[in-house]
């Protein structure tokens, strides 16, 4: 799947590649100007691969919106007061899924179990980015 990082370039995450380390010790300089960054996640290794393609701002704004969209399908958060049917309208109505976090960050004592949800959340996210 093709995702935005912030400052608009498109990139990919996948799984790393059979015999990347090997590949990375004896040509880390030219994988990184080609756009390849190994990071870390939960234990597991995994590679970004970002291109020069600029994403426009229309791009840009549908794939926060369709993230965010999918954040919140993810999201086990059950309103059940009317203090949490107002914090999940706002979740809702976030622009971004780091606007949506913060505001359960803020919120956080009205909903039991938020920082497992939110990560169980972020954990499904991050699989569907997966290639």
């Amino acid at each position: 799947m093709k995702l935005i990082a912030r400052n608009g370039n498109f990139y990919t995450i996948s799984e790393l590649p059979e015999g990347f380390w090997t590949e990375w010790k004896a040509n880390k300089d030219e994988m990184k100007a080609q756009g390849n960054f190994p990071f870390k996640r939960n234990g597991a290794w995994y590679l970004s691969k970002f291109t020069k393609e600029k994403a426009t701002d229309d791009q840009i704004k549908e794939f926060k919106h369709n993230q965010l969209e999918t954040f919140i399908g993810y999201l086990n958060l059950e309103p059940q007061t009317e203090e949490q049917v107002k914090v999940f309208e706002k979740v809702q109505n976030a622009e971004t899924v780091d606007d949506a976090l913060n505001i359960i960050k803020v919120n956080s004592e009205l909903f039991e179990n938020s920082e497992s949800l939110v990560n169980e959340a972020l954990d499904a996210l991050f699989e569907k980015n997966l290639e």
